[in-house]
Parts: C-alpha cells; sequence; structure tokens
C-alpha cells in the first residue's frame, strides 16, 4: 500500500479491492473486467496511465467494461482524476502505488476525512 494512505484508509482499501476483483495480492492491481488481462499484451502495472485510458476505449466493446485495476477504475474515473490531481502525468506509469493513491482520492472525494473526523456516519458515508 502506498504510504501516504493512512492505515485506516488502507484497511478500507484492501477491503475494495478484493470485493472488486476478488483477490488482495499484488497480482490483484493487474486485474481488467472480468478477469481479461490474460488478452493484454503487458501487464496494468508496466502501462503508462494515458495508455491505460487510452486503450479503455475499446475495452468496453472488447471485454465489456473498460474497468481496469485493483478498484476497477472505468475510463471516465480515470480521466476525471487526471484533472483534479495534477500531479498525474500521462507518462505515469499504472504502478500500485498510484492506484493506491487513485483510489485514497476517491475516498476523500466521498467525504473520508469528515467520517474519520465523526462528522459524517458510517452509512452515509457507504452511501456515498
Amino acid at each position: 500500500m502506498n504510504k501516504t494512505v493512512p492505515a485506516g484508509a488502507a484497511v478500507l482499501l484492501d477491503f475494495i479491492r478484493e470485493t472488486e476483483v476478488g483477490r488482495k495480492d499484488r497480482a490483484s492491481y493487474d486485474v481488467i473486467y472480468a478477469n481479461r488481462q490474460n488478452r493484454l499484451k503487458q501487464p496494468l502495472t508496466t502501462m503508462s496511465f494515458g495508455d491505460i485510458v487510452g486503450a479503455q476505449k475499446s475495452w468496453s466493446k472488447s471485454h465489456g467494461s473498460s474497468a481496469a485495476g485493483a478498484y476497477q477504475f472505468m475510463r471516465a474515473t480515470l480521466i476525471g482524476l487526471a484533472k483534479e490531481i495534477p500531479s498525474i502525468e500521462e507518462s505515469d506509469i499504472f504502478t500500485p502505488d498510484l492506484q493506491d493513491r487513485l483510489g485514497f482520492h476517491l475516498l476523500k472525494r466521498r467525504g473520508y476525512p469528515a467520517f474519520v473526523a465523526g462528522e459524517l456516519s458510517l452509512i452515509e458515508f457507504g452511501k456515498r
């Protein structure tokens, strides 16, 4: 897990990763929708962020969805994250650390800081 992700968020991201892809080992970061990663020319974690976003255009037709990585990021979500996080560049490799940072950003987008501070109930955080 990326060291910038707080311990509590790391536990939650581990749960999400296992729920999304059915595993929580290192290979979980290379999974695409329906476990069709064996059809790719190379593992996701060796591809650039930009290459994945570009490839996702065709994945919906050929694989049934554009979902990619440990947290099954959809193409539109990755595009949105790139706009929200200025440090993300198309040339960044889609490593487990990058995927964890992106997953944590999505938790924050849904109110994780308010949940941890006790300002947002578990039920409300779950709904978000």
